[in-house]
């Protein structure tokens, strides 16, 4: 792009999920279908304008198509933390993938994360991408971390520093390929020791984006619930019980007081007493 180092591209983060195998296509299949979308034109404006000039969900693009409703595929919908997961038919799954790749006047990059299964499911599902290039970010992370042996994605992401949770559904999984992808260029920049101000501020604009921090998880949200409810209880029965004991104590003082005013001889009682002391022969 003009006034930039970045090609005019789409990074799209593909990733595929089934407990059925890859070499074929099932009958009756259950699957899901990550697509994350990193366009370079937003990458420019956000190196230009800083961070602060799109929300942060506007950055990555992120969708989860569902293939099936068996209880696999419906723990996957419930962890999809980027967005909403969209139930699809078979027949469906092709024309909604390639529409969100194949935009019109846009080249691809695909990035995968380990891509032989994920290649292999595309093609078995029909679905035609073209990309210009195909990343596989296993590989890729090789030479910028000085690795003789390939990290998983779990094991990468811990190593990039980027805060990820509610991995294995494909929408999630896409989604962290492409942070992982923006840590590996910003690594290899690092790496190379670039001079440009440019490339050092591009570098931070890439580390600041996959480093930023994930939604809240269903089961977080869930926990976060209870200890809110767990935490009002706790004052509740903190306050009945500070209102017992002021009422326990208030009623200690008004005894006390009321043995005080007994123990009291006014002048009137000593003299009745005097009285009838004489008047007894």
């Amino acid at each position: 792009m003009p006034g930039s180092s970045m090609i005019d591209v789409l990074l799209i983060g593909i990733d595929v999920d089934t407990y059925q195998g890859y070499e074929h296509l099932p009958n009756d299949p259950q699957l899901h279908i990550g697509i994350a979308i990193l366009d370079t034109r937003v990458l420019c404006r956000l190196v230009h304008e800083g961070l602060d000039s799109m929300h942060e969900t506007d950055a990555l693009e992120s969708y989860q198509f569902v293939v099936g409703d068996s209880r696999y595929c419906k723990t996957a919908s419930r962890r999809f933390m980027f967005g909403k997961s969209q139930s699809v038919s078979l027949g469906e799954v092709k024309a909604q993938v390639e529409s969100l790749v194949c935009r019109r006047g846009r080249d691809t990059i695909l990035v995968f994360h380990g891509d032989r299964n994920d290649r292999k499911a595309l093609s078995n599902l029909n679905i035609q991408l073209q990309p210009l290039y195909v990343i596989d970010n296993v590989k890729a992370a090789q030479y910028p971390l000085d690795l003789p042996y390939r990290l998983g994605l779990e094991a990468m992401l811990d190593t990039f520093g980027i805060p990820c949770a509610n991995l294995h559904a494909a929408g999630n999984d896409a989604h962290y390929a492409l942070r992982s992808l923006l840590m590996i260029a910003a690594t290899d920049g690092q790496k190379m020791e670039l001079e440009q101000p440019t490339s050092k501020h591009l570098s931070s604009t890439f580390s600041a984006i996959a480093r930023r921090g994930r939604p809240t998880t269903t089961g977080e949200k869930a926990a976060a619930f209870e200890e809110s409810r767990r935490q009002v209880k706790a004052e509740k029965k903190a306050h009945h019980k500070a209102r017992r004991a002021a009422r326990t104590e208030r009623r200690r003082q008004e005894r006390e007081a009321q043995i005080n005013r007994d123990d009291k001889w006014s002048p009137t009682e000593d003299v009745l007493v005097e009285i009838a002391d004489t008047e007894q022969p």
